[in-house]
């Protein structure tokens, strides 16, 4: 994060609560890598960056722990580029398709390109 702040407060965010199943408005503390808080926050750190995001909603990225990459036609790249714009953040694959096929080879090719989704 060279050059931007390590504090990242999200205003005015229709907040998703997926345990409780409801929707709050809310603000999101963000510090580093971490949400600091979820809520109306008080204290603002020095270096901080504010998003408003009136309107709008904020919801956890979905892990979908089943994926059969070679299934969708797309490569782990080009797969990750199109799940993230519908909130899937994380996924666990089984390249047991291709790893049929191509053994070490297709795995490593695997490996290699989804490195890149990062």
């Amino acid at each position: 994060m060279a050059g931007q702040s390590s504090h990242i407060l999200i205003r005015n965010a229709r907040v998703v609560d997926v345990f409780r199943g409801e929707v709050i408005e809310a603000e999101v503390l963000i510090s580093g890598d971490k949400i600091a808080r979820v809520g109306q926050v008080e204290e603002l750190p020095e270096d901080m960056q504010v998003i408003d995001a009136s309107g709008k909603y904020l919801a956890p990225g979905f892990i979908d722990s089943h994926v059969h990459i070679e299934s969708s036609m797309m490569t782990p790249l080009t797969l990750s580029h199109e799940i993230i714009k519908r909130g899937t953040t994380t996924i666990v694959a089984d390249p047991h398709e291709i790893a049929m096929v191509l053994r070490v080879k297709g795995l490593t090719y695997m490996i290699e390109e989804a490195r890149q989704a990062r």
